[in-house]
């Protein structure tokens, strides 16, 4: 799967993770992943102010895309990060309680993600 997916994905599962009542309702990879991303950027101030803000605020998009932006760098640079995201993702997919957006939305062969839309029914042709 392409970085860009691959971090979008992740973002999303630890945002998920967020918005469940204190990780009740959250999958359980959620907390493996977030102390994968914690561990790998102990001390790193601009990455720990993009997980706060993401905590502080699940739903909020911006917050997301920032933290996505962050771990698409990272796993660009860094190999062995790139796989632990990609693992976490690939389980997500697989696992019928993870977050229903990595599931049925994360393989986008070829595709430039600009965005993530959460779409349940769709009757007839859908454009973006």
């Amino acid at each position: 799967m392409e970085i860009t997916a691959l971090a979008i994905a992740s973002a999303t599962i630890i945002a998920q993770g967020f918005l469940g009542e204190a990780g009740k309702n959250s999958w359980d990879g959620t907390a493996r992943l977030l102390s994968a991303v914690r561990n790998r950027f102990r001390g790193d101030q601009d990455m720990n102010a993009a997980l706060t803000r993401v905590e502080g605020n699940p739903g909020d998009s911006e917050a997301v895309n920032i933290l996505a932006i962050a771990l698409a760098a990272t796993a660009e640079r860094d190999e062995q990060f790139r796989r632990i995201i990609g693992t976490a993702v690939e389980e997500a997919r697989q696992d019928r309680n993870a977050p229903q957006a990595v599931r049925n939305y994360s393989d986008f062969r070829d595709a430039n993600i600009e965005k993530v839309v959460n779409i349940d029914t769709v009757h007839g042709n859908l454009n973006f």
